[in-house]
């Protein structure tokens, strides 16, 4: 085992053993001429498949290549991916989601970016994304969003004001790099503030967020290529957990960045303001939810009383208001409002994205 790999790829999972063999077989096979640069550390969260199973083959096939934790019960997405930083000996924990995929020479292409601009400094980096819906009869590719500036220069110095208020275009797990000395730092020196965040399924953008206010003298970098691919499905929520995804755990992680009392004041503005943001976030979806007919609104007291425990008095009105509006508007007229907007966003591509969100979105 190598004890100052440059980049530690750190793989939170639990039950999916076969994405996560699917994802070590292309990590391993990129790593034949990067000898001693990479290191991987996996995080089992109590899985019940035959995902230990698959790592311990990996580690007899790659002898001191993998680190391995199982925890003994499932601790929740957050606490997992604590306990990778602590595993981590690399200069760079690479987070990096068990089911998404690394395009050929996608690693290489990331340790030339890394010692080409980031020094001591460099706290953060993103890489470029495009995430994707594929069909599934088709299997054909439509892009979603994509961060690649196109014929912008290969490295971006990304402005902290960007990064405190999230307008990074797409921060998901698997395009983050965190510097691993600095991020120690904020689990010993930040302990309460860490476990006040824990439950909040947003431990990897409140982590580099913190850190970031802590040590403003750190960078930003984005590398402006797609190394990483993500394939997207839209899903089903629940109203109560699409409430807590979109307002509730955001605006708690932002209370708790003021209370940590680190950053500027301008920073302290932005976090402020940000709530406003939660509020558009979670209308939308409430809204969606509607349109597509799913069976959340048989309680709608249930959700007001919810919407006022949890959320300010003013935001609570704003989310009422609108969700009153959606529980009497039919859902018909709401879908097609979706479509339209589904229409002017994408252009061309309108229609493959539609039948893949009113399919995913189509209640059984």
């Amino acid at each position: 085992m190598n004890s100052n790999p440059l980049i530690s790829i750190s793989i939170p999972t639990y039950n999916r053993a076969i994405f996560l063999e699917s994802l070590l077989h292309q990590i391993v096979g990129q790593l034949i001429e990067l000898p001693g640069l990479i290191e991987i550390c996996i995080s089992n969260n109590c899985s019940i498949d035959n995902t230990e199973e698959v790592v311990l083959r990996f580690q007899k096939d790659y002898p001191g290549l993998i680190k391995y934790n199982k925890n003994k019960e499932n601790l929740g997405s957050d606490v997992n991916a604590l306990k990778l930083v602590e595993m981590a000996a690399g200069r760079f924990v690479w987070f990096f989601g068990d089911d998404d995929s690394i395009i050929e020479d996608g690693i290489k292409k990331v340790i030339n970016f890394v010692n080409k601009y980031s020094d001591k400094n460099t706290g953060l980096i993103i890489l470029g994304c495009k995430n994707y819906f594929i069909d599934n009869k088709t299997k054909e590719e439509t892009v979603y969003s994509d961060t690649v500036t196109k014929g912008g220069s290969e490295m971006h110095i990304i402005d902290l004001k960007d990064i405190i208020g999230l307008n990074l275009g797409n921060s998901f797990l698997s395009v983050l790099l965190l510097n691993s000395i600095f991020a120690k730092e904020i689990l010993k020196e930040d302990k309460q503030i860490i476990e006040e965040s824990i439950g909040n399924n947003y431990m990897h953008t409140f982590l580099y967020q913190l850190m970031l206010l802590k040590y403003p003298q750190l960078d930003a970098l984005k590398f402006n290529e797609a190394i990483v691919r993500e394939d997207l499905h839209i899903g089903r929520l629940s109203l109560e957990k699409a409430f807590k995804l979109f307002y509730a755990s955001p605006k708690k992680l932002n209370d708790l960045l003021l209370k940590s009392g680190y950053g500027k004041d301008c920073y302290k503005k932005i976090i402020s303001d940000d709530h406003k943001k939660f509020v558009k976030l979670i209308i939308k979806e409430i809204g969606i939810t509607k349109a597509f007919g799913r069976p959340d609104y048989e309680s709608f007291l249930k959700y007001v009383k919810l919407f006022f425990q949890q959320a300010t008095f003013t935001d609570a009105v704003s989310i009422s208001l609108a969700f009153t509006f959606f529980y009497v508007t039919p859902d018909f007229v709401l879908k097609n409002l979706y479509k339209n907007f589904i229409m002017i966003k994408y252009k061309k591509n309108w229609e493959k994205i539609w039948f893949v969100i009113a399919t995913e979105n189509t209640v059984a």
